[in-house]
């Protein structure tokens, strides 16, 4: 039984096997109301109890009276070690006595990203009260199971490719110096005494995490540093090969215009005299035009590489979005491009609080979207609601296909429907400026006629611009 209206909350966002939800009468009205819809959506009976009945089964010294039944599926330890390659890590725990660290410790691996927990013998039920309730309601959503034995599944894991890895207080390397992209199966051991020898002696390392003043970390804290470090590092070696990708791309992409700017550089550079005006006017126009698709995918490098490496500093003021659009609607067309836009808003100006020059980007992008794969014609909307701007633009193309809707924001993801080239950087970009900024950008309705919704903060909350 999962108890207390946030884990029964998370766990019913998870979609995790609820067999039933259970709530109090006396439950405030505004918490009732939102976990009875989270059931609804999700075709989970509830019951409502009577006062005082729900909070005599609850464990909890101050019962919120809010209880989810799950089922619990058992499973076979060793089915989390089948094919390692591009998996999270496995975190093994060895007489971790303290059920709200076991609790904590399956937390920080399904937020870290971990394949699954496996609790070994002497450790605390991960499914008991206290336990659950530490784990905030992952312990239904990450895979999460018991073994009589954790020695013959270090055996099993080693014997699978795995790396093995005992947390102790000292004599360990630290984590940051070991290559936790590999496959690796972290081991935390009692709170006192740590992993038992024999175990230590079974793992290819020992990790220890430096501290100063204090002797050791608390088992679930320790945990938790390993696995976040091991996160970051997959997470950096994913950017890495994700701008090694644009680079390859764009060095692919590049080739084609260079040629031509090449070429006809050279032709008017020897032959101006011999060639007429229409033959010069053509190959200017041309120059021009090439010479704006490698700026563009310049621009879009770099807007990819700042992304990527964190380092994107935003200067934000308030910003008259009507005309911004305006302003990138007009130099599109300068380009050459096709476009109109017909403006939807209301007669006091929306103003967001967003960098200009990149929240022109995002507009732009959108804006440039339209040109390419949707008919040409825009209309562009924009709305407060409460604390945040909505601009909404709207096409007139043939839309998108359902099964395309994930991968458009996916960095060289483009639609199967897309009618002319495009480099699939686009919209990645604008997705994560807008995410930069504290916003979204969405698809909400794929056509015919795709609608795009940017939201971004409307005034200054306060928070750090970068």
């Amino acid at each position: 039984m999962v108890e207390g209206p946030n884990p029964v909350r998370e766990i019913l966002g998870r979609r995790a096997p609820v067999v039933e939800v259970l709530v109090g009468e006396t439950l405030p009205p505004e918490i009732m109301n939102e976990l009875l819809e989270s059931a609804e959506r999700g075709g989970v009976p509830v019951r409502i109890v009577r006062s005082g009945v729900l909070e005599t089964v609850l464990t909890s010294k101050t019962p919120r009276p809010a209880a989810a039944v799950v089922r619990l599926q058992p499973f076979d330890p060793t089915t989390l070690l089948g094919d390692p390659q591009g998996a999270g890590p496995l975190v093994l725990l060895d007489r971790v006595a303290d059920p709200g660290n076991v609790g904590a410790i399956i937390r920080s691996a399904a937020g870290a990203g971990a394949r699954g927990v496996i609790v070994g013998e002497g450790s605390a039920d991960p499914w008991g009260p206290k336990a659950v309730r530490a784990s905030a309601g992952a312990v239904v959503a990450l895979p999460v199971t018991q073994s009589a034995s954790g020695r013959e599944v270090l055996r099993a894991a080693k014997d699978a490719g795995w790396q093995t890895g005992a947390l102790r207080a000292s004599g360990g390397e630290p984590p940051d110096a070991l290559d936790l992209t590999q496959p690796w199966v972290f081991v935390v051991g009692n709170e006192a005494a740590g992993p038992a020898e024999d175990v230590l002696a079974m793992c290819d390392r020992a990790i220890t995490i430096p501290t100063e003043d204090v002797e050791s970390l608390n088992a679930a804290v320790a945990a938790s540093v390993v696995l976040f470090e091991a996160r970051r590092q997959r997470a950096a070696v994913a950017r890495r090969e994700s701008v090694t990708e644009a680079l390859a791309t764009a060095s692919h992409e590049l080739r084609g215009p260079l040629t031509v700017i090449r070429g006809f550089a050279s032709l008017l550079a020897t032959r101006w005299h011999k060639l007429g005006d229409e033959e010069r006017s053509r190959m200017l126009d041309a120059l021009d035009r090439e010479s704006a698709q490698v700026t563009r995918l310049v621009e879009h490098l770099l807007d990819v590489a700042q992304l990527e490496a964190g380092g994107l500093r935003l200067r934000r003021r308030q910003t008259d979005l009507a005309e911004l659009v305006r302003i990138q609607a007009r130099e599109i067309v300068s380009r050459g491009e096709s476009l109109e836009v017909e403006m939807h808003e209301p007669e006091q100006p929306i103003e967001a609080w967003v960098d200009p020059d990149r929240f022109s980007v995002v507009v732009r992008n959108l804006l440039e979207n339209v040109a390419k794969h949707g008919g040409g014609t825009a209309t562009v909307s924009l709305s407060r609601e409460d604390t945040r701007v909505v601009l909404e633009v709207r096409d007139r193309g043939p839309g998108i296909r359902p099964e395309d809707a994930g991968r458009i924001f996916e960095m060289f993801g483009r639609g199967s429907t897309a009618r002319t080239g495009g480099r699939g950087l686009g919209l990645w970009i604008a997705r994560r400026l807008a995410e930069a900024h504290g916003g979204a950008v969405e698809l909400v309705s794929c056509g015919p006629g795709a609608v795009f919704r940017v939201e971004v903060p409307a005034e200054d909350v306060g928070e750090e611009a970068d």
